[in-house]
């Protein structure tokens, strides 16, 4: 129901992008579909939202020049120097949690591609606000969203079972 209504008019996608995004880096969202990484509601409702938007024929000045020349080409050119350097890559990082790759593809794609997905939301949802009758209507929904990210934030303080007052001592900086 909602990819058709999202076919029907993209700035429905922009609205459920906004209601998505505390949700990608949590455990609520799969993280990947169908046994293929990086397919995951989030992205899957970001394509059909740029195609509904590419298919009204509205392409226009949809991507600012400085934001191409400033912000997109060189975290590509980045990306195409660091790739072939990943076996370069200490242990350690790989032992902490925080890099999911293990080849060149696997930097680019989460070194260039998923940054450059939050820049295609940006966009999409700025031109849903810049095309809407009423833009004032999307606070709604980025007011939600923020709320939801404190909601996620003390279910899982909740969830964990831990006490307020351990949270306010200083060796709880890493919870």
């Amino acid at each position: 129901i909602l990819g058709a209504a999202i076919l029907v008019d993209y700035r429905v996608g922009a609205v459920l992008l906004i209601l998505l995004l505390p949700l990608v880096a949590t455990f609520f969202l799969p993280h990947s579909m169908f046994g293929i990484p990086a397919l995951n509601p989030f992205n899957i409702v970001l394509l059909a939202t740029l195609g509904s938007y590419l298919l009204r024929g509205k392409i226009g000045r949809f991507v600012p020049q400085p934001l191409i020349w400033l912000y997109i080409v060189p975290i590509m050119i980045g990306g195409a120097i660091g790739a072939p350097n990943v076996l370069d890559i200490r242990q350690y990082f790989f032992d902490l949690g925080g890099l999911q790759f293990t080849d060149g593809f696997g930097y680019y794609r989460e070194m260039v591609i998923r940054p450059l997905l939050i820049v295609l939301f940006a966009l999409l949802v700025g031109v849903a606000i810049a095309r809407a009758q009423k833009p004032e209507r999307f606070i709604a929904a980025i007011a939600v969203s923020a709320v939801m990210m404190a909601l996620i934030e003390f279910a899982f303080i909740i969830a964990s079972g831990v006490r307020l007052g351990a949270l306010a001592s200083p060796t709880a900086r890493a919870f």
